[in-house]
């Protein structure tokens, strides 16, 4: 299994080892066969589809630069060397190359880049660098936003993937929040940026991007010992493939770092009630065999109780104790309703 990141590659041995123990060894073989070969082939077709090899020109990648542009600004208000953490992303001459560089691109496949991805995005007619800059700045963005391939990963890897998609979105919104003439968001990721916008709320992004970045163990001891006994309790009752835990029940990593939050923050907390209003008005659904995700107007009321936004299935946290229920006619009126909420 070359190429897999360290702290995956002992995640991944644990999990087959628990696998094997308890008699599971048909279990333990498909998780081998995954890692080994499943995602190493398809990483290997993909990096040879046109659209990886096509040379980069970086003058009409404007959306990719600029979300590129705003991740370097946030490691070195960190106080990080962004050629240390991030290479040196618009050196890449091909979209192979930049992605070959990151965390995950020894071993995995780039999110968004599978057969039908690629089939769907070549039936839009366009050049390999327009259909870049307009469908694939989320996924290229969410692999950047896990850091150097090297680095030393402090938080479990669930944990890392839920700071890592609200890094993606404070960096480039469309990550999760697509315009409404647009479908290129990555799916479900509000699932997961939720709990890392409430791990930075509680712990301030320096300390968070440090830690993200290896750099050091910047959150409290107490907090990740926490965290990882629920990790490996998770994996133990769930057994994913995938090696995370359910991004659709946040609840109880959120029970783990509400304790840590302290005084109001108003224009943060007002920040994560429009993501939350934001997040009630995605749609998924799979288009020429590629599943996309838009921005529509919920046909629901949105509900405001308990710190949590729902809709429909949909739920996301907030550090407010608000009670509302709100109709949305516009996605224009997310701002106008965040205050209404927060007025009472």
């Amino acid at each position: 299994m070359t190429g897999l990141p360290a702290n995956l590659r002992r995640v991944l041995d644990a999990a087959i080892a628990l696998e094997r123990a308890d008699g599971r060894d048909a279990e333990a073989a498909a998780l081998e066969r995954h890692y080994a070969e499943v995602m190493p082939r398809m990483r290997a077709a993909q990096l040879v589809d046109p659209l990886f090899t096509t040379a980069l020109d970086w003058a009409r990648l404007p959306r990719l630069s600029g979300a590129i542009a705003r991740l370097t600004a946030v490691v070195v208000d960190a106080g990080l060397d962004p050629r240390d953490v991030l290479g040196e992303p618009r050196a890449a001459a091909t979209l192979a190359e930049l992605y070959a560089r990151t965390h995950y691109g020894g071993a995995m496949p780039m999110l968004y880049g599978y057969p039908a991805d690629l089939a769907y995005l070549a039936a839009r007619g366009a050049d390999a660098v327009e259909l870049i800059d307009r469908y694939l700045v989320a996924p290229v963005i969410h692999e950047l936003c896990h850091f150097a391939r090297d680095r030393t990963v402090h938080l479990p890897i669930h944990l890392d993937e839920c700071v890592g998609g609200w890094l993606g979105v404070h960096v480039h919104p469309a990550f999760a929040y697509p315009a409404s003439d647009e479908n290129d968001a990555i799916y479900a990721a509000p699932w997961l940026a939720q709990v890392g916008q409430a791990i930075v709320r509680a712990f301030g992004i320096r300390a968070v991007i440090r830690t993200h970045a290896g750099v050091e163990r910047g959150l409290p001891p107490a907090f990740l010992d926490d965290v990882a006994r629920l990790a490996r309790e998770d994996w133990a009752t769930r057994r994913s493939a995938h090696l995370l835990a359910d991004p659709r029940d946040p609840e109880p990593w959120l029970a783990l770092i509400e304790p840590y939050l302290d005084a109001a923050d108003p224009a943060v907390d007002r920040a994560i009630l429009e993501d939350a209003l934001r997040a009630m008005c995605l749609v998924s659904e799979v288009v020429d065999g590629s599943f996309r995700t838009r921005s529509v107007v919920p046909a629901a009321p949105i509900t405001i109780r308990d710190r949590r936004v729902r809709c429909g299935d949909a739920s996301y946290w907030i550090p407010l104790d608000l009670q509302a229920e709100l109709v949305i006619t516009s996605l224009d009126d997310v701002p106008r309703l965040a205050s209404a909420a927060i007025d009472g």
